[in-house]
């Protein structure tokens, strides 16, 4: 063709990809916060199941040894709230380690669902996402009751301390006020405290006795 200029060469080709609209953009960023969340919270999970069973077996081993140095348990009160405070502390180990089979056990049923779901169509996407939000929702029911009974714990076993720790001191100020009555009702006295630190009785010394004069036989 006389004036048309031939060009050779390869071509380049211009895709024009439609822009996301703003619906799509929000559901893009939805989609990112809730992975980014999702991991989050695996995170924190592991992290607070490993706590509270740390915590309630150091809370457990420590009441249950030391408890008698706060105050021996012959002259303790409230010893329900103790036994209240270790009964508590073993639910939520039992809790604890109930979450952690519940776990194994789930993801497995997880991996056996999804087979059925995308390699024998047996099953329904929906079933298996209703089946993850049920799991999903009773492992946080499990987070939630383990934490609660050990905090209901640790406030039980702190009132018992509390108390005890008040009624002991006010036990030691009385006996301290009648040592010093008795010393003062029989001042040749010799306080002596019961052993049971509830009742004292003054123990009388012996009165001197003069010596007897030596008698000289007549020569």
């Amino acid at each position: 063709m006389v004036g048309a200029e031939c060009q050779s060469g390869p071509i380049d080709v211009i895709v024009h990809t439609p822009a996301l609209t703003e619906q799509g953009q929000r559901e893009a960023a939805f989609r990112d916060f809730g992975t980014r969340a999702d991991e989050a919270e695996a995170r924190n999970a592991g992290a607070y199941d490993r706590a509270l069973l740390t915590l309630s077996s150091a809370a457990l081993a420590l009441s249950i040894a030391f408890g008698k140095d706060i105050v021996p348990f012959s002259r303790a009160t409230h010893l329900w709230m103790l036994f209240s405070a270790w009964m508590l502390f073993v639910l939520t180990l039992v809790v604890n380690i109930g979450g952690f089979i519940f776990a194994l056990t789930v993801v497995r049923q997880h991996k056996r669902l999804a087979g059925q779901v995308y390699r024998e169509q047996s099953r329904t996407s929906d079933q298996l996402n209703a089946r993850l939000k049920r799991d999903d929702v009773w492992q946080y029911r499990l987070n939630v009751i383990q934490g609660v009974l050990f905090m209901i714990g640790i406030l039980s076993f702190s009132v018992y301390a509390v108390l005890n720790i008040e009624q002991e001191t006010e036990t030691n100020h009385e006996s301290v006020t009648l040592s010093a009555q008795m010393k003062k009702s029989f001042p040749n006295s010799t306080y002596v405290p019961a052993s049971t630190g509830n009742t004292s009785l003054p123990v009388q010394k012996p009165a001197s006795v003069p010596p007897v004069p030596q008698v000289l036989p007549k020569k």
